[in-house]
């Protein structure tokens, strides 16, 4: 079970987080006797202790120290879930390869010098989780379609009112995919289901707000008849933004 490299790159704050989901999952497991989640939650609990003791004492030459700690704890959970026939074995460890994967997978939204220092987010419902505490402004994430993006101040409160189907906030943000996208309906953002006049757009970045009405000279049409030039996506619409293709 490698998942120490992931675990360990998280804030403190996420690492607790990332912790105590273990804890929940353990409680809720089916066949859970009292006795097996006394002991698993007190193996956790001991990790929350070294996590704490490691924060506040340990300088970064030891991180290495850190992740071990970590990892070994993870370990002994697991083993506890396993040998009381929990049930959330197999729970456990995919909570820990799909972080691995999503953290890998947001990496290709942006150049490395901006997602190593951004915050990244999973959605877990409707709430987000932080796994990498940011220093830039940018934050990155996956999107429900499953597109990566990275997004600084002005284009994650863009993301939001698109999501929330919100009058989008008078000011101009940028926003990386530089892995592409899925593939959407041009005319609303809203109306992916129809795919009416669909486009599909390779690496690009993007400059939302209403600002981009101002923004004369690109195509506006809703049928794009060449996604490697830039185009204004969603015209018309209180959504529409700015495409520019990088490659």
């Amino acid at each position: 079970m490698k998942a120490g490299p992931t675990v360990a790159s998280q804030s403190p704050q996420s690492r607790r987080n990332s912790l105590a989901d273990l804890i929940q999952q353990v409680l809720v497991a089916p066949n859970a006797g009292t006795h097996a989640q006394a002991k698993a939650c007190a193996t956790i609990a001991q990790a929350f202790a070294w996590l704490d003791q490691s924060d506040e004492r340990l300088a970064a030459r030891h991180s290495a120290l850190r992740e071990k700690a970590l990892v070994t704890a993870l370990a002994q959970v697991l083993k506890v879930v396993e040998q009381y026939d929990l049930g959330a074995a197999i729970t456990i460890t995919d909570w820990l390869t799909a972080e691995r994967e999503y953290i890998a997978k947001v990496k290709t939204a942006a150049p490395e010098k901006i997602v190593s220092k951004s915050t990244i987010i999973m959605m877990q419902g409707d709430k987000p989780r932080e796994l990498q505490a940011g220093t830039n402004g940018f934050t990155c994430l996956i999107g429900g379609d499953g597109t990566p993006l990275c997004a600084d101040q002005n284009g994650m409160e863009w993301v939001k009112a698109t999501g929330a189907r919100t009058e989008p906030p008078n000011k101009i943000g940028f926003i990386y995919m530089l892995a592409g996208d899925t593939g959407t309906t041009n005319h609303h953002p809203h109306q992916r289901d129809t795919r009416m006049h669909w486009v599909q757009t390779g690496p690009h970045v993007m400059i939302v707000g209403p600002g981009v009405r101002e923004m004369m000279g690109y195509p506006r049409t809703l049928d794009v008849s060449d996604a490697s030039q830039p185009y204004v996506m969603f015209p018309g619409t209180p959504y529409e933004h700015l495409m520019l293709p990088t490659k």
